[in-house]
């Protein structure tokens, strides 16, 4: 759910929001063109992984927000990928139609990991090996001396394999190429 923090970061103002008061203020990003259509459902934010999605009962059926914005019928097996991460901002700007395997690409890893970065693991030996996920099979980038040089590697193939829009150790440093 978007904290103080996170809503003051967006560039964007409370009038392009949805706005539902239960115990606590809830807001759900969307684009000012959407609101007459959405208005008429009652959004609620569930959390679903590390984030919120914003649902509601249509045709007694639960829809995610994203997918009837992006006109995604139910059993579409396609996904709407939050650009930023956060589910609870719903404008088209942030919103792309991909497929799960590209979505999955997106995924922060936890950085209480063994070796505290994305797709590289310690090898007994002392070195890292950096490897990634390409449609499900699991590809060998190298062998590096420090975990930091893993990263990078790891950073340059994820660019490579999928695009701007992916979770990146440096993200930092992603124009530098």
């Amino acid at each position: 759910m978007g904290t103080d923090e996170e809503i003051s970061a967006l560039d964007t103002s409370y009038d392009n929001a949805l706005h539902r008061v239960t115990n606590k203020k809830e807001l759900i990003f969307l684009d000012a063109d959407d609101y007459e259509r959405c208005k008429r459902y009652t959004w609620r934010l569930v959390r679903r992984s590390a984030t919120y999605y914003a649902v509601a009962l249509v045709k007694g059926r639960e829809v995610y927000l994203h997918r009837y914005l992006m006109g995604l019928a139910y059993g579409d097996p396609r996904v709407v990928d939050h650009i930023n991460g956060r589910g609870w901002d719903c404008r088209k700007a942030n919103m792309r139609i991909t497929t799960k395997a590209v979505n999955n690409g997106n995924v922060v890893f936890s950085r209480t990991s063994s070796s505290g970065y994305t797709g590289v693991y310690p090898m007994p030996n002392g070195r890292f090996i950096s490897r990634i996920r390409i449609n499900g099979v699991r590809c060998h980038v190298g062998i590096f001396d420090t975990a930091e040089e893993a990263a990078r590697a790891y950073d340059k193939a994820a660019r490579g394999h999928r695009g701007i829009a992916t979770a990146l150790n440096f993200p930092e440093e992603a124009g530098d190429e």
